[in-house]
């Protein structure tokens, strides 16, 4: 069977959305209510509860969630895309049923399926998920042919990775 040939070149806008949409998932913010809640136990163990009182949670969140989280992302997303030479020079994906080999200007890799943990489908892109922050992005206008991507959806259903939508 052919290889599936996908030509990937990612801008900043596109980067940070997706490093925002994996940072800021329901986890985080039911971690950071709990860790809030068991701090203002410790620090204000006598002072009963008023919903009054508990304002500051909300600003909290609001300045966590809202303005310092995001920011410092923006400013990671920054520093990477300076930094790290996969993010600015374009790739080519060669995948296969076997293997998925990545090509750049200064660099190559080649990986089994069996460290594929995730494919998610944007609207635009594909994601293919290595563990718990790595990530291959795949344009979808990317490909060489249109079946491709029918192609890839179709190994990854055969090599029993989980699908989604999102």
């Amino acid at each position: 069977m052919q290889d599936i040939t996908i030509h990937s070149a990612i801008d900043f806008k596109t980067y940070f959305k997706i490093v925002l949409k994996m940072t800021f998932k329901p986890r985080l913010f039911i971690t950071m209510l709990a860790v809030l809640i068991i701090l203002e136990g410790a620090a204000y163990p006598d002072i009963s509860f008023t919903w009054r009182s508990q304002e500051w949670i909300l600003y909290y969140f609001i300045l966590w969630f809202a303005i310092i989280l995001p920011g410092a992302l923006y400013l990671t997303s920054k520093r990477n895309m300076k930094r790290v030479a996969t993010l600015r020079e374009p790739l080519v994906y060669v995948i296969n049923e076997d293997k998925i080999e990545v090509k750049g200007d200064t660099f190559s890799n080649t990986s089994n399926w069996q460290y594929i943990s995730r494919l998610i489908e944007r609207e635009k892109y594909f994601l293919l998920r290595t563990g718990v922050k790595g990530i291959h992005y795949l344009p979808k206008d990317g490909f060489e042919l249109k079946e491709d991507i029918a192609r890839l959806k179709q190994i990854v259903k055969e090599k029993g990775i989980k699908f989604s939508y999102k």
